[in-house]
This record gives C-alpha cells, sequence and structure tokens, in this order.
C-alpha cells in the first residue's frame, strides 16, 4: 500500500510540475567522486528571470552520502527557497535535492569531514565563518528526498 502511495504522489507531483527530475537523470555513486576537489551547484536566482547560477562549491563525502556547505552566499539562499538543484561532477549533470541537515552530531561528524578534506583551507575559511555565523549544511538527495549513500 506505502509504495502505491508513494507511486500515485510521485504522479501527482510530476504532473504537477513539482518535480523536474528527468526519468533518466543519473543517480551518483558518492564515493566515485570523494576525491574531486569542487563541483558545481546550479542554482536559480530569485529574480523575475530566475537566472541560472552556476557555483563552484566544495564536496564531502560522509558515510557514503554526498554533502556540501555555504554560508551566507547568494548560492545558499537559492537553495534554501528551492532545494531543487544541479549537481555537475565529472561533466555529468545530476538533478538533486539540498536537504538541510540540524545542528547536532551528524552535522559535526560531516563538519570534520569537511576539515579532513580540505585541512587548512577549511581551517582559513572558518575564521571568517565566525563572522558571518554558522554554515548551512546540506545533504544531497534524489528529488524525492531519499538519501542516496552507495
Amino acid at each position: 500500500m506505502t509504495r502505491l502511495i508513494r507511486a500515485l504522489t510521485f504522479g501527482t507531483l510530476a504532473a504537477l510540475g513539482a518535480l523536474s527530475a528527468r526519468a533518466d537523470s543519473p543517480l551518483p555513486n558518492w564515493k566515485h567522486f570523494a576525491e574531486l576537489d569542487t563541483i558545481q551547484v546550479v542554482t536559480a536566482d530569485d529574480d523575475k528571470e530566475h537566472t541560472r547560477r552556476e557555483t563552484t562549491i566544495w564536496l564531502a563525502i560522509h558515510n557514503g552520502q554526498g554533502y556540501i556547505r555555504t554560508g551566507a552566499t547568494t548560492w545558499g539562499a537559492n537553495v534554501l527557497r528551492d532545494p531543487n538543484v544541479v549537481v555537475i561532477m565529472d561533466g555529468v549533470d545530476y538533478e538533486l535535492r539540498a536537504t538541510p541537515i540540524p545542528q547536532g552530531e551528524l552535522y559535526d561528524a560531516v563538519n570534520q569531514s569537511f576539515r579532513d578534506k580540505y585541512g587548512f583551507m577549511d581551517a582559513a575559511i572558518s575564521v571568517f565563518r565566525g563572522i558571518g555565523g554558522t554554515p548551512t549544511i546540506m545533504r544531497l538527495d534524489g528529488r524525492l528526498g531519499i538519501p542516496m549513500g552507495n
């Protein structure tokens, strides 16, 4: 019964245009991308034309799941307004959903994953983050909000 409800809900949302992921949109194998220094995230600006904004950002993999992090940025505000994003890795577009995670144990562990991967650069940026507040960490999910750990 739950599968039927999910299928009906997905079909209804897709028909209404609420989901823009194509059926052929690939899902990333996060472990494959763990060593990438940067990725691109594509968001839509909050202007009349919803201008496409492509931003180069860092990626951390924690327990087989992809995460991104932002401070007080335009692209971050775009994602919080509309969590449907396109992430470009190795030239492939992945239509995903960025789900903010609350502060706590997982948040701290993911933040440490960024520190482990980016080292001194992450430490240096955190000094400026202290001025701008606590960063937002987002899990990159499939468009239905289901974590895609591989």
